[in-house]
C-alpha cells in the first residue's frame, strides 16, 4: 500500500492529527502505570532486548540470564550467569545467539564480553579489556548489515565483526573512554560515540574519528540516539549525577550546533542515562534517569522531537532508576529493565508518524524492520514532482518486483514491502528519479 503525505494533506489535517496525538500521549504517559514482569521479581537487571523477528521472544541479563518467550509476560531463569553492567543484544538473524559485555562484578580493573549462541544456557569469553569506572559498555548491530556488530568496553577500542561474532578487529577511538555508540539506519558509515568528553563523530565506518562541538559542561554523554529517517538528527543524553548541568541535547545538523530539550523537566532530573527512539515515529523519544541518587521522575516521554516531556514512571520502582529500554512496535510494547526487575508498558507506544515540513531532498530510508519476516517499511522523500520508480533487486541484479512505477508530487511516502513469495536472502531496493538513484540492503529471514 502506497501513503503519500502530501503538502496539501498536511495542511489541512497535521494540526488535528498533532493536537491529538499529544492529548492521547498525555492521558497515556501520565495514567498508564507500569506492570512488573512476572519471573523478574526483585532480580537486578542490567539489559533487556526484544527479537524484532518474533516478539515473543525477549533475553534480560543481570543477576542471571532470563527468557520470555511470551512477549515478556512470564520469564525463566535459564542460567546462573550475569552482568552487573553492560547491555544485553540479541542477534538481528538468530533468537539463540546473544551478546552481553561490561561484567564488572568479575573484576572492576577489566571488562568481559561474552556471547551465548544456544539461547543464553551457556556464556563464552570474546575477549577481555581493561576498563575504567567512568566508562560503559556498549553493544551495536548494523541496522543494513547485522551480521556487523560493534562492541566497545575500553577506554579506547571499539570491536567490529563482520561475520556475526566469530572473528574481531579493532578500530582506534580517542582515549577518553566509549559510554555509547549509535549507528544511522539511513547511513550505516556514519556513527555517533559518546564519552566523558562530549560526542564523536565517523562518516567512514568507524575508520576516522572526529570530536563535534559539544560546548555543554558535561560529566558524561552517557547515551546517543540517531533518527530513523535522518543522519543529521541526533539527540545526546548527558548523565551528570546532579552536579553539571545534564538533559537532552538535540541537533539537527550531525553535530555542528546543539541545543537543550529539557523543558518540563525538574534538574533533578536531567541526569540522562537512557535514550531511545520509536523506529516507527521519530517524534517520539523516550529518556530515562539511572544513577544512585533520587530524582522527581525517573523516565519522560517526549511526542514531539523533545521540544516537551511528559513524565511516564508510574508504576516503576523509584530504587535505582531504569538501566534499559526495548521498544516492541508489533505489539506496541515497551520494556525496561531496572534494580528490581523487568517492567512492562502496553500504552505509551505511538506508531502514528505525521512527517513535518516538505522535503527539501531526496531521500531513501532503510527498511524497517530488517531483517523482515514478511512485511517491512520503506520510506522516501520527493522534493519536486516527477516520474518515480521503486525497484526491488536479487543478488544477481534480477528485477523482483516494481514497487511504484507512477508520476508522483512531493511528499514523504511510505510503501509496504511484503516478501511472502520471496525466499530468504539478501535483496536490495533502488530508488529513481530522473538522474537521482540510490539503493539500500534488505534481508529476507524466514
Amino acid at each position: 500500500m502506497l501513503v503519500g503525505l502530501r503538502s496539501s494533506l498536511i495542511k489541512k489535517a497535521g494540526l488535528l492529527i498533532f493536537l491529538f496525538l499529544f492529548f492521547l500521549a498525555q492521558v497515556q504517559a501520565q495514567n498508564t502505570p507500569w506492570k512488573l514482569a512476572r519471573g523478574t521479581e526483585g532480580l537486578r537487571i542490567a539489559g533487556v532486548d526484544v527479537y524484532e523477528r518474533d516478539p515473543d521472544t525477549l533475553y534480560a541479563i543481570g543477576q542471571c540470564t532470563l527468557r520470555s518467550t511470551d512477549g515478556g509476560d512470564s520469564w525463566d531463569s535459564v542460567s546462573s550467569f550475569g552482568s552487573d553492567i553492560g547491555p544485553v543484544k540479541i542477534d538481528p538473524l538468530d533468537s539463540r545467539t546473544i551478546f552481553t559485555a561490561g561484567v564488572w562484578a568479575i573484576d572492576p580493573d577489566f571488562s568481559f564480553s561474552y556471547v551465548s549462541r544456544n539461547g543464553g544456557l551457556s556464556w563464552h569469553g570474546i575477549f577481555l579489556t581493561l576498563s575504567r569506572y567512568e566508562t560503559g559498555s556498549v553493544i551495536e548491530f548494523d541496522p543494513a548489515d547485522p551480521r556487523t556488530i560493534y562492541i566497545g568496553n575500553g577506554p579506547a577500542t571499539l570491536w567490529r565483526s563482520t561475520d556475526g561474532g566469530y572473528t574481531w578487529d579493532s578500530l582506534s577511538v580517542p582515549p577518553d573512554g566509549i559510554s555509547c555508540l549509535a549507528i544511522s539506519a539511513v547511513d550505516d558509515n556514519t556513527m555517533y560515540l559518546g564519552n566523558t568528553k562530549g560526542v564523536l563523530k565517523t562518516t567512514d565506518g568507524g575508520g576516522t574519528w572526529k570530536q563535534v562541538r559539544f560546548s555543554f559542561n558535561v560529566y558524561n554523554v552517557s547515551s546517543i540516539a540517531v533518527d530513523p529517517t535522518g543522519a543529521d538528527i541526533v539527540y545526546a543524553g548527558v548523565f551528570s549525577f546532579g552536579a553539571t548541568p545534564g538533559g537532552v541535547y538535540k541537533s539537527t545538523d550531525g553535530g555542528k550546533t546543539w541545543s537543550p530539550k529539557n523543558n518540563d523537566t525538574d534538574t533533578t532530573d536531567q541526569s540522562v542515562g537512557i535514550l531511545s527512539i520509536n523506529p516507527k515515529n521519530p517524534d517520539q523519544i523516550f529518556r530515562a534517569f539511572s544513577g544512585p541518587y533520587s530524582p522527581k521522575h525517573l523516565m519522560f516521554v517526549s511526542t514531539d522531537g523533545g521540544n516537551t516531556w511528559l513524565n511516564c514512571d508510574q508504576g516503576l520502582s523509584q530504587s535505582g532508576g531504569v538501566t534499559s529500554i526495548a521498544i516492541d512496535t508489533t505489539k506496541n510494547r515497551v520494556y525496561v529493565g531496572t534494580p528490581s526487575g523487568v517492567y512492562i508498558n502496553d500504552s505509551v507506544l505511538i506508531n502514528v508518524y505525521n512527517p513535518p515540513g516538505t522535503p527539501t531532498a531526496f531521500e531513501l530510508c532503510q527498511n524497517y524492520p530488517n531483517p523482515f519476516n514478511p512485511t517491512t517499511s520503506i520510506i522516501f522523500d520527493i522534493p519536486k514532482p516527477g516520474q518515480i520508480y521503486l525497484t526491488v533487486y536479487n543478488v544477481l541484479g534480477q528485477k523482483v518486483v516494481e514497487l511504484v512505477d507512477r508520476p508522483m508530487g512531493l511528499g514523504k511516502y511510505l510503501v509496504e514491502f511484503d516478501a511472502s513469495r520471496l525466499s530468504s536472502g539478501v535483496y536490495f531496493y533502488t530508488l529513481r528519479v530522473g538522474s537521482y538513484m540510490m539503493t539500500k540492503k534488505m534481508m529476507v529471514l524466514k
